[in-house]
This record gives structure tokens, sequence and C-alpha cells, in this order.
């Protein structure tokens, strides 16, 4: 009988002092299982389905994610999920999931529950003081972010022990706006450190200043998820040529000033591959690409098919892609060509690039940025007119059927 009463004043005791109620395993037992975490996030825009689970599945045993998060592959949060079966529920934040506050407030009594943005009821009961470096994981989401709070979460919040001698990777922070070149350690926060190691490096084309420069505009998440393989084909492919190349990467909109110092622009044409200039404002976007003053081109990703299905489609370019070909045009983008295509089934999500449109791509871009060179006085320029009959004999005529137009 004493032992009975000793283990109804432990269970009271651990009630009181705020313990979850779930019967769980020994920790002997919890400490060589999996740590069990479900993960709730918007699992949009910049980040694919499935990378936080491929992340946990990279340390091989020390955690399983579940990510209820839109995306191919991922489980459906209904009824039937039981989230106090879990180690741990991560929540992004309170806009982000479905959950309702009574479920946030149940997985609050039941498992450990950490919400990112906690706001009104939604909140958890991991400190995210104690854990602080959780929010800067989420906030440079990337492929060793990923992994490495896949491990912090495991180890450092539910106790886990780190398999063999590693330790969990410290949080990597990305700058918003960095110049990117394939061969570098890393990213370069202004010009001039990017041409100082360009002028010195060594194995590779160094930086020419009389030569053409070339610049790729991308989204920052390219180089976070290691998915840079079509930007790095089109640096290839001018500095095959003899030229200099170099990207820049963005995050919130794009900031077109590291290009454009006092000195004048560090580039004479642009490739663009996202859809605008400045997706919160668009006439500040306009402003910046007129402030720079050279071509901007379109350099696209066929996310709505494969490389073969482009290259055997007659029209190229499909219709679901105009809103982003509009887009361009209304902002002075111009020169639609594909340049990579989806590759199914990887994750995160990779770019299958096509050769020959890169360089089609590419030496259509260095043509337009010799013209920007040239004397005004040694251009040559041809008008088309169109006219309602059609055939080469009436003046004019259509362009489009005569024209070996990009696409």
């Amino acid at each position: 009988m004493m032992h009975d009463r000793l283990t109804v004043v432990l269970a009271l005791s651990a009630v009181l002092a705020g313990a979850a109620p779930i019967q769980r395993a020994s920790a002997q037992d919890e400490a060589a299982a999996p740590a069990l975490i479900a993960m709730f996030h918007e699992g949009a825009g910049s980040h694919e389905s499935g990378q936080m689970r491929s992340a946990a599945e990279s340390w091989d045993g020390l955690a399983v994610i579940d990510e209820y998060a839109p995306g191919a592959g991922n489980p459906v949060y209904d009824a039937d999920v039981d989230l106090g079966e879990y180690d741990l529920v991560f929540v992004e934040g309170a806009d982000s999931t479905p959950l309702t506050e009574a479920e946030i407030a149940d997985a609050r009594e039941r498992t450990r529950l950490l919400v990112l943005n906690p706001q009104g009821a939604a909140f958890g009961n991991v400190s995210l003081d104690e854990h602080a470096d959780v929010a800067l994981y989420w906030a440079n989401r990337a492929v060793e972010n990923d992994r490495a709070l896949a491990a912090y979460l495991a180890v450092s919040v539910l106790g886990r022990p780190m398999p063999g001698p590693d330790t969990v990777p410290p949080p990597v922070e990305y700058p918003r706006i960095g110049l990117y070149h394939p061969d570098a350690a890393g990213l370069f926060d202004d010009a001039d450190a990017l041409l100082d190691w360009y002028a010195a490096r060594e194995g590779g084309h160094r930086y020419d200043p009389g030569a053409l420069t070339l610049g790729v505009v991308s989204h920052r998440s390219d180089y976070q998820r290691q998915t840079t393989n079509y930007v790095d084909a089109m640096i290839r492919a001018t500095e095959r040529r003899g030229h200099n190349a170099f990207a820049l990467l963005y995050v919130r909109g794009t900031d077109l000033t590291p290009l454009n110092p006092d000195r004048g622009p560090l580039v004479d044409v642009l490739l663009f591959t996202g859809e605008h200039l400045d997706i919160a404002d668009m006439g500040a976007g306009i402003d910046q690409a007129r402030r720079l003053g050279v071509p901007i081109l379109s350099a696209l990703d066929f996310y709505q098919g494969t490389a073969e299905e482009y290259r055997e489609s007659p029209g190229g370019l499909s219709p679901g892609m105009k809103p982003r070909i509009v887009a361009h045009e209304l902002e002075g983008i111009f020169e639609p060509m594909a340049v990579a295509a989806n590759l199914p089934g990887s994750v995160p999500r990779r770019r299958e690039v096509m050769p020959e449109q890169v360089e089609w791509r590419v030496e259509r871009a260095l043509g337009w940025a010799a013209l920007r060179r040239m004397e005004n006085a040694d251009k040559r320029l041809a008008l088309t007119f169109w006219s309602e009959a059609g055939g080469k004999s009436d003046v004019g005529g259509d362009p489009d059927e005569f024209l070996d137009v990009p696409g």
C-alpha cells in the first residue's frame, strides 16, 4: 500500500509542477528511439515540400519528422492524428497552421510544443528564450540549417544523444543581399570584395575589366538549397567566352544597388530569373532598373514540365507561364527564354539545365552587352511592320512568321 500511495503522490506532484500527464516510455527507452516530431508550417514559396523530412533522415535514426504542410508526399492532418504521440510538435506560427486554439492547448498539455511565432492563445511550453537558435535556423532555412535544426530539436530540446563524435551545428546566417560566384567559398557582402577575389583567383577565368560583364539575378533560396546549377551554367558559359560573370542573390525584394556603385554599373547586361524586380512595389523595381541602365533579359525556369517535354513541345514556353512573361514585359525585362526545366521527384526541387538553351541565352545576352558599349553612330537598326495581309510579298508581313524568335 505504501508503494501505491507514493505513486499517487509522485503523479500529483508532477501535475502540480506542470509536467505533461502523458504516459511516456522510460528515459532509457526514449533516448534509444528516434525523436518523433510533427511540424506545421506554410510549406510554400522558397522552401519545398519534404525538406525537413529529408533533413531528419540524413541523421540516420536521430529523428523522424512528419511535415504537415502543403506539398506532395506530406501527410494530411485530420482528426485521426494524435499529436500526443509525438515527442515534440513544432508550429511555425499561429497564421500558418491548421490547428485550432483548442488543439494547440491540448498539444501543450500532452507533449512538448514549440510555437515559433506565438500569438494570443497559440503559444507553446518550450521556451523560445532558452532555444533562441531555433528562430535563427528557421529564418535562414537552407540545406545545412534544416539538417542542423533537425538535430537541435532532437538533441537540445528533446535530450536525445548526438550520434558519434558530432555536435549540433550552429545556425548559418545569410545576408539579405549577396554576390555569388560558384567557385567562391561563400557570398560576398559588397562588390569590392567580389572583384578583389575575382581578379586574384586561381584555376579559372580572372576578372578582366576590359571584357564584358554579365550579371545573373536569382533568389537567395537557390544558394541555400544548393540548387544553383542553372545559375552556375550561365556563369560558366559566359566565362568560356572570355567574359566576366557573377550573380546577385536576394530575398524579400530585389535590390540592384550592389550592382550600381558610384563609379557606374558593374555589369553590361542582366539575366533575371525571378518574377518581379520588386514584388511589393513594381514602380520601385522599374526605377532601380532605370538607374542601373543596362538591358535586363529573362532567363526562365520551365517549372511546368521536364526538359524533354520542353524540347518536344511545338510551342516552347507553356501558356501557364504567361503571367511571369507578362510581368517581365511590364517591367522592361524582355526576351523570355527557358534555360532549365523541372526535375521530377527531387527534394528540394531541382532543375535540369538545358545546355543548348543556356548557350543561346548567354550568346544573345552578350550581344546585347556589346551593343550597349557600341557608339550610336555604329549601330544599324531594322524595323519590321505588321500588315493585315499574309505572305512575304506584302509590305512588312507578320514578322512572327519568318523570324527565329527566342523562347
